[in-house]
């Protein structure tokens, strides 16, 4: 078993190659639980989530070795319950975002210690089920959150028990809602069948997001990668049904699912979700895909720099996308 860390390679790093730096340690209280790591590139910083110690831990870009975090929001206060996935920050508006599975906390990104939060999304119209990657456009003042109902598109200040202004999801767009609440012959819930739910293994639809500087939103759908971090590995993306045979706007060819959906890595422009109302199955306007087999991961991050898009599990794999950038 692996010790957590976070690990940091030469952007050019090729095969079985040391990290330049690692952070690691007890003083860093980083865990092994978390599954996400999140840097703000405005203040230099690295964001990540103990969800044993139901804690927010800020770091600098930086960090090295046992280097503890710069601050860490913690405590009774925080309603942090395990925030093992998704961290949203918004730079310009002061804020960081943290998807538990069932609702959204927002505190001051500057936050320290227990600090309750400024904003709330929870409640049964707010379809968070298993809610894991999230993502804030400031310049649309929009935030979309992967969930087993698809991608939900909320307005960024949306609090409470808010409705989603859009649900992307279906087998044109390549990202599936997954089944629905288990129910007991009786009509009820259980329990059990609630915790079971609640606590994953459900096949999560979305496991990670990316924004470009040109506004696009990529995710890796369609059967392009595997199950999620507790999804029992295979199961990630596996159900997107029939789909057109290329990806709208010019982009390239799109490959196939298992379920005959777009497979790969899946980019669709922001102003094109901006303007969707209701449930919405949309194709995406590029789907990056590899020649070789179906790109390894659900997990996705970008080189804006480099015009790369970086996929992975349990290794990483840079891919050539200029055309979201």
């Amino acid at each position: 078993m692996a010790y957590p860390q976070i690990a940091a390679f030469a952007r050019l790093a090729n095969g079985d190659v040391a990290p330049v730096r690692s952070m690691a340690g007890q003083p860093t209280q980083i865990s092994r639980a978390g599954h996400n790591v999140v840097y703000d590139p405005v203040y230099d910083e690295l964001w990540h989530t103990n969800p044993e110690a139901q804690a927010l831990l800020a770091f600098r870009g930086a960090a090295n070795g046992e280097e503890p975090p710069v601050r860490i929001i913690q405590g009774p206060h925080t309603m942090m319950a395990f925030p093992n996935y998704g961290v949203g920050v918004d730079a310009v508006n002061n804020e960081v975002y943290v998807v538990e599975k069932e609702y959204i906390t927002v505190y001051p990104r500057t936050a320290n210690g227990d600090v309750a939060p400024t904003r709330i999304i929870r409640g049964p119209d707010t379809g968070l089920q298993n809610a894991r990657a999230i993502l804030v456009d400031t310049a649309r003042n929009l935030l979309l959150v992967g969930t087993n109902n698809g991608i939900e598109i909320f307005d960024r200040t949306a609090t409470g028990d808010a409705k989603p202004r859009a649900v992307l999801a279906g087998p044109q767009s390549g990202v599936r809602a997954t089944r629905s609440l288990p129910v007991t012959a009786a009509g009820t819930l259980s329990d059990a069948e609630k915790e079971a739910y609640r606590s994953g293994n459900t096949g999560s639809a979305v496991q990670s997001m990316d924004m470009s500087k040109k506004y696009f939103v990529l995710l890796v759908g369609g059967g392009g990668g595997g199950g999620g971090d507790d999804d029992g590995g295979g199961r990630g993306q596996q159900d997107p049904g029939a789909a057109g045979d290329a990806a709208r706007g010019g982009g390239r060819r799109a490959p196939r699912g298992p379920g005959g959906g777009p497979g790969g890595a899946c980019a669709w422009s922001l102003d094109d979700l901006a303007a969707a109302k209701g449930k919405v199955d949309l194709p995406p306007a590029y789907v990056l895909s590899d020649p070789s087999g179906a790109l390894g991961g659900g997990r996705v991050t970008l080189n804006p720099n480099g015009k790369e898009v970086i996929v992975g599990q349990n290794k990483l794999v840079s891919y050539s996308f200029p055309e979201i950038f």
